[in-house]
């Protein structure tokens, strides 16, 4: 966000953590974030707050799920809109939004593991931030900044993770999701699809 023409930070965020474990198979964190945005003369907070809990259903497969509220930021969730941006009189503006997900994995050996998961995003639909992004767009961009930009998104993925030996790991992943944008493409939709197969390889240090 600092990037952004215009924008500054002066401190880096300033985040914590806490975790309580309630049993040998339950264990729940809550979770907070806080950084100053600065743009010329005006200053605002950005701020986030998250839930989350780690659930051990029976050895070798643990349910998780985690819940964000984010204003003003974009650095600790993925996919999330620009958190600052400027309007055309300067004054700095925040995105805000919602966030859940949840996941499961299953530990079938000691070198195959698999996950099934889900994540929902909500953007909140504030006008004066869409029409910052509208105004923004270059005079020969092919799409609205706006289009580029999320209402509101969906994802549901599942992949397999196999280890041959410890710090080698190779999985493969297929996502699909759904988003609907805060402004209407060229060819007046708002909705587009993500359909897509990963494959990765991993060494751990």
């Amino acid at each position: 966000d600092a990037t952004i023409t215009g924008i500054k930070q002066r401190l880096p965020a300033l985040t914590a953590r806490l975790n309580h474990k309630f049993a040998d198979n339950l264990t729940v964190s809550a979770r907070a974030m806080g950084n100053e945005k600065r743009v010329n003369e005006d200053e605002k907070t950005a701020w986030g707050v998250g839930l989350g809990a780690k659930y051990d259903v029976v050895p070798g497969t643990t349910l998780k799920a985690d819940y964000y509220h984010v204003k003003g930021d974009s650095s600790f969730v993925s996919y999330a809109n620009t958190g600052v941006i400027t309007a055309a009189n300067g004054d700095l503006l925040q995105s805000e939004f919602d966030s859940i997900s949840v996941g499961l994995t299953q530990q079938f050996n000691d070198k195959l593991r698999g996950t099934l998961g889900y994540g929902y995003m909500n953007f909140s639909n504030d006008q004066d931030y869409v029409n910052a992004l509208i105004a923004s767009t270059p005079a020969d961009a092919t799409q609205s900044n706006a289009t580029k930009a999320n209402k509101d998104l969906w994802q549901a993925w599942a992949n397999v993770f196999y280890s041959p030996t410890k710090p080698l790991s190779f999985g493969l992943e297929y996502v699909y999701g759904e988003r609907e944008a805060l402004g209407a493409a060229t060819n007046g939709s708002t909705k587009g699809k993500d359909n897509r197969i990963n494959a990765v390889a991993i060494y751990n240090f």
